[in-house]
């Protein structure tokens, strides 16, 4: 069993527990990455065994499994670890599932990287304290957007369900004038 040390990282809104393992890897626990988008452990223990993840690039053998982590200089029990590219994969499958926590959550992770990367390339430098600004507004700006995307959903599934609606009405229609042409009905005038 892995020692490792912990602590707390700010995402977004969001206070998360992370582990940094001998190796210098970075780990959250399951419980974490599941309740970090609204969901229950054992929605990422199945997610863990299943054909989505073992179908990604290096993922076959490590996702039968994952280390037990005692925390260092810490009595209690170890703790089921997640690597941080499986807790991401957790979070994407979720969001492309429509779980607007993990779309906020994604959003906001991408979001700040890309901010990162373009301050690296600028040479501009910010705190922790402006990153973690910057991703609590985008994640408060995100669950607005979800407010509006869900309004923009329920009114292009009326649109579908207008234009369905429509095509049954036009395809009656023409079966109609067909019955009335097959019978020597003259419908023109009408």
């Amino acid at each position: 069993m892995e020692k490792a040390k912990r602590a707390t990282m700010q995402l977004g809104d969001r206070e998360l527990e992370v582990f940094r393992l001998p190796d210098g890897s970075y780990w959250f626990s399951q419980t974490e990455v599941a309740t970090c988008v609204g969901k229950a452990e054992i929605s990422f223990r199945r997610f863990s065994t299943s054909k989505w993840l073992k179908a990604l690039p290096g993922m076959d053998s490590q996702s039968d499994g994952f280390e037990k982590i005692q925390r260092e200089g810490e009595g209690g029990s170890p703790i089921r670890g997640v690597p941080l590219v499986v807790a991401s994969a957790y979070w994407l499958k979720e969001a492309i599932a429509k779980n607007k926590q993990a779309q906020s959550l994604a959003w906001a992770c991408m979001t700040e990287t890309l901010a990162r990367r373009a301050d690296a390339a600028f040479g501009v430098e910010r705190s922790e304290a402006e990153y973690a600004s910057a991703a609590n507004e985008l994640l408060a700006m995100v669950g607005n957007q979800n407010q509006v995307l869900k309004a923009l959903e329920e009114n292009y599934s009326t649109d579908d369900a207008a234009r369905e609606t429509a095509a049954i009405a036009w395809a009656e229609n023409k079966r109609l004038r067909e019955l009335l042409e097959e019978n020597g009905i003259d419908y023109s005038n009408t």
